[in-house]
């Protein structure tokens, strides 16, 4: 991972922290409905029992309407004034009607053809325009119009004058339309569905006091742990607790299970080791605790990166280029390095804050460590320190024996090889020693020799 990139990240990533809840809030059971028997009362009362119910939140009724009373885990309903539901039919028939036609009352009209009223033995009757029919033996009645009668002779008769007339009558009919009533009778039943939501669980609460957030982790031993602690709450007292976590879309897990005494209790401190299993880059724990009860506390979430790429390897530059009695060596770390160190041979390691002067050969190691323990080390040989050019002097000759000393000034304490050379060739040579004289014996007399003098630091 780009290291630059990694803080943008974490940065960018969306900040989120575990919800530290103060009061216990209520779960509620998913909403249930209960259909009671049917009965033939409008008005009726009902129990339902639940167990463990600590409250209702709301009851409504299908129909009608609905008062509860609360005795323990115990509801009784009274519920009045509701629809019918079914209806059954126990005597009586539907109502109908029915076509009459030519309908004779048995009654004779009589006239003559000169009266217009009775006179004598001469009746004079008039038939009405409708009779009332009913009820027949079905049950059917109403009124009936007249159609046309048959006319009949029905002999002479003497008027109060005494004039003589024929006498006639008629036999109407009547037509029309009966009907019957309704005579049936039910007996109705009534039915209530009742639904209710209510409390039966109390919710638990958890309280996250570690991690902290945007934390950045590694394979690295010391750098490789989310450690999750914390309290957990449920004043319902027995119930069983789970701690649950998860990260990322992975499975779920179980980080602790407890018995909720109603005070708060503490979460083991638990690591959650960072592995190959967690990828490089942002991740998100989630936290929660369950009871057995179906209550879900509310879920927290902590962000946290992981890094696994070491940051860019230190580099070395020294001042100046070249041989030189002493140098300054500057180590140039890169950005992200949390942890800046350096050592020299089979030194310790030591912070570096500011470049280092040598003034004598020697391997610098020099490691960046970042924020999350990833570690990249590099190593520089600096070979071109050396003490300046010996200044060499003859004190005292003889014939078979020269002896030589060395009057250069060193910064540091040296020691040095004094060598004579014949012809090109070194015929002695002397140890290194830390004086700064030394004689040559057994030299040929008249021969011409040359000295040199090695020097270096100690």
């Amino acid at each position: 991972m780009n290291k630059a990139s990694k803080t943008l990240l974490a940065l960018l990533f969306v900040f989120a922290l575990f919800t530290n809840n103060s009061y216990l809030q209520k779960v509620s059971a998913a909403t249930q409905s209960r259909t009671f028997p049917e009965s033939t009362s409008q008005s009726q009362t009902a129990t339902w029992t639940i167990p463990n119910l600590k409250s209702v939140n709301s009851v409504s009724v299908n129909t009608g309407t609905v008062t509860y009373t609360i005795s323990g885990d115990t509801i009784t309903f009274t519920l009045k004034n509701g629809s019918i539901s079914r209806s059954v039919q126990t005597g009586g028939s539907p109502a109908d009607s029915k076509s009459i036609s030519n309908y004779s009352p048995g009654t004779r009209y009589f006239y003559t053809n000169h009266n217009s009223a009775s006179s004598g033995s001469c009746s004079y009757t008039t038939a009405p325009s409708s009779i009332s029919y009913g009820p027949d033996s079905g049950g059917y009645s109403g009124t009936l119009s007249k159609t046309e009668g048959i006319h009949n002779y029905a002999g002479t008769c003497t008027k109060a004058d005494g004039s003589q007339q024929t006498q006639y009558y008629a036999n109407y009919s009547y037509s029309g339309t009966v009907t019957k009533p309704d005579t049936r009778t039910y007996t109705y039943y009534y039915q209530y569905t009742v639904t209710l939501n209510y409390t039966d669980n109390s919710v638990p609460v958890i309280n996250i006091t570690s991690p902290a957030n945007n934390q950045t982790l590694s394979e690295v031993s010391g750098h490789n742990k989310l450690s999750i602690s914390g309290t957990v709450q449920d004043t319902d007292v027995g119930d069983s607790l789970t701690v649950k976590y998860q990260i990322d879309s992975k499975a779920v897990q179980t980080l602790q299970t407890l018995t909720a005494t109603g005070s708060s209790q503490n979460i083991n401190n638990y690591d959650i080791l960072v592995d190959g299993s967690i990828s490089e880059g942002s991740h998100v724990v989630k936290v929660w605790v369950e009871d057995d009860k179906g209550g879900i506390s509310s879920i927290g979430s902590r962000n946290f990166v992981v890094d696994k790429t070491p940051p860019a390897a230190p580099t070395f530059s020294e001042d100046p280029i070249g041989q030189a009695i002493s140098k300054t060596i500057t180590i140039n770390f890169p950005s992200d390095a949390n942890i800046k160190e350096y050592k020299i041979d089979n030194g310790n390691w030591t912070t570096y804050t500011t470049p280092l002067t040598l003034t004598k050969n020697a391997n610098i190691y020099a490691r960046a460590i970042d924020i999350a323990g990833n570690e990249s080390v590099a190593s520089h040989f600096v070979t071109s320190i050396g003490p300046p050019n010996p200044i060499v002097n003859v004190l005292e000759l003889s014939e078979d024996s020269v002896r030589v000393t060395d009057t250069q000034t060193y910064p540091e304490l040296v020691e040095r090889q004094f060598s004579i050379l014949k012809g090109g060739q070194i015929i002695q040579s002397s140890s290194w020693i830390d004086e700064a004289e030394y004689t040559f014996n057994g030299l040929d007399p008249n021969t011409i020799y040359d000295v040199k003098v090695d020097v270096r630091f100690k």
